[in-house]
């Protein structure tokens, strides 16, 4: 699921990969995580539990989850009131931490007065969806929204485009004309990689397997 990230470039991959795990060879799901893995996933889990309103009852979490259960039966169980992939299901920890919840900022967050603020947005991202990029920096007084019209997380590097806009704004501070999108990138199973004005390109043959 986290490959997902990657965008079109990583689809005929994956889809190999899911077709191996359909036919019962997925002997690659039985790594186990690494170490770093860990050290990423107890701090994530702590920003998780003070960033999101979790139930504090077990009762109604068990409830809740029981729903997810029911109206999805693959994934409900393990996904329910949790984030995908590397976030995994933090609420039923949540919903028992022990410490005092962190006071929230409940302020403006229009950043008046503030330098120009350049925001991402892409389009298919899975782990942020773009709509929220296009209320931030509505939201925002100084705030210029700059679109990647393409498929998995982030686009700085990901496309030569952004990341020839993004380098001059953080350089000048100068902010892309209104409405700006970028299309550029990596096509299907062309597993390249993009630089700001500059593409490498490292197409070569697809494997099935699933890092």
């Amino acid at each position: 699921m986290f490959n997902i990230n990657a965008g079109k470039e990583i689809w005929p991959e994956l889809g190999q990969a899911l077709r191996a795990a359909q036919a019962r060879q997925a002997t690659f799901l039985l790594n186990p995580p690494s170490p770093a893995s860990f050290d990423f996933l107890n701090v994530n889990m702590a920003v998780e539990c003070a960033d999101r309103v979790y139930p504090t009852s077990r009762l109604l979490l068990d409830a809740l989850v029981g729903a997810h259960v029911a109206s999805e039966p693959l994934l409900g169980s393990a996904i329910g009131l949790g984030p995908p992939t590397y976030d995994h299901n933090h609420a039923p920890t949540c919903a028992q931490w022990p410490a005092e919840r962190p006071s929230r900022f409940e302020g403006s967050y229009r950043a008046a007065s503030s330098a120009p603020i350049l925001v991402l947005g892409t389009t298919g991202d899975p782990d942020t969806p773009y709509q929220d990029a296009v209320a931030l920096a509505a939201r925002l007084d100084n705030g210029r929204l700059l679109t990647f019209a393409g498929e998995g997380h982030t686009a700085y590097n990901r496309s030569a485009c952004v990341s020839a806009l993004v380098t001059e704004y953080l350089a000048t501070l100068a902010l892309p004309a209104r409405d700006t999108a970028c299309a550029d990138e990596t096509p299907t199973g062309t597993l390249g990689r993009r630089t700001a004005g500059v593409e490498v390109d490292e197409t070569r043959e697809v494997i099935p397997t699933l890092r």
